[in-house]
């Protein structure tokens, strides 16, 4: 939709096939992927669960290459291997920046 603000002069068709795909992911899978998200919330601990979303990127740009074809310039294999260092950091045991736990409340 922001194609039709900023690619001036582009001529946008929106065939059945096309309108449908965006509803699919618009609607059953993003609502699909936050209900999955929060049940795993409520399940296991927050830093697990960021992980899988960081990891979302690379299953996203190995399926571009897969199904699309897409070449994974030296830029892209740079990219991942900064989100592989980033869930590296998180899954790392006794981070120096833990926070301690909070002191009970006394009633």
């Amino acid at each position: 939709m922001l194609a039709l603000v900023f690619e001036r002069g582009a001529d946008a068709r929106f065939s059945a096939r096309a309108v449908l795909a965006i509803l699919y992911l618009a609607y059953p899978v993003t609502v699909g992927c936050y209900l999955g998200l929060f049940w795993l919330l409520k399940r296991v601990d927050a830093t697990l669960v960021s992980m899988g979303v960081i990891l979302e990127t690379a299953v996203g740009v190995f399926a571009g290459s897969w199904i699309l074809g897409e070449v994974l310039e030296l830029r892209v294999w740079f990219g991942l291997g900064l989100v592989a260092a980033s869930v590296a950091v998180l899954a790392l045991p006794g981070r120096v920046w833990r926070r301690p736990p909070a002191d009970p409340v006394l009633p």
